[in-house]
């Protein structure tokens, strides 16, 4: 099933890549996960992945009973589906709800993309987030992620969209594995957003020194 997401631009095969030279991760945590389009993949890799997603459409799909404002955006089955489609439902976990109050064991490694910078998480400070996101990760483990940084004048008013380096203040005592910024390019359309766009980005890896 093709994801409503697959055609918008990541750095998350350099993510699994860093996963696959490390033995020692079995278990991933997804926030933000959608219909699957980083799921699916860590699926097909052989980890076990809980999928944190709040946006019922998403998991359910096109035929969710608890219909929305937003569930009639995704055409296929939803990341149910997505996963039972591959036969790979047995080694995923999903979790309906807000990363920010979901109790969630530690997992090897977190991985998000571009997910904090909704309005929906401006409720809250994002020093919220980034303590829920850690608390899914075991002590030694892995935390990657790619976000949104400022390319309007109002993102640079909000907390939730990060300039190069400033991610380190949530992280404090997290070793930095890797981190890149892009400068501002164009986007196809997606959810969301209907019309071509502009972005700016930047992706870290750290690991938890426990």
């Amino acid at each position: 099933m093709r994801s409503e997401w697959k055609d918008t631009r990541t750095f998350f095969p350099l993510f699994i890549e860093h996963l696959n030279q490390d033995p020692t991760i079995e278990t991933v945590v997804v926030v933000g996960a959608a219909d699957g389009k980083f799921v699916l993949p860590l699926l097909r890799a052989g980890y076990s992945v809980t999928a944190i997603e709040v946006n019922n459409s998403a998991v359910h799909g096109y035929g969710d009973t608890r219909k929305g404002k937003a569930a009639e955006r995704y055409s296929g089955g939803g990341l149910t589906a997505a996963a039972r489609e591959v036969g790979l439902q047995d080694k995923l976990t999903i979790v309906n709800a807000d990363v920010r109050t979901a109790d969630i064991f530690p997992r090897d490694a977190l991985w998000t993309s571009c997910s904090w910078h909704y309005s929906l998480n401006h409720d809250q400070p994002l020093s919220r987030f980034f303590d829920a996101m850690k608390r899914c990760v075991r002590p030694g483990g892995i935390l990657g992620a790619e976000y949104f940084m400022p390319v309007a004048p109002k993102h640079v008013e909000t907390e939730h969209y990060l300039e190069q380096g400033e991610v380190w203040r949530y992280l404090q005592g997290w070793r930095r594995n890797w981190e890149a910024y892009t400068p501002v390019f164009v986007e196809a359309p997606h959810l969301g957003q209907p019309d071509v766009h502009v972005h700016r980005m930047g992706f870290f890896i750290a690991t938890s020194s426990g």
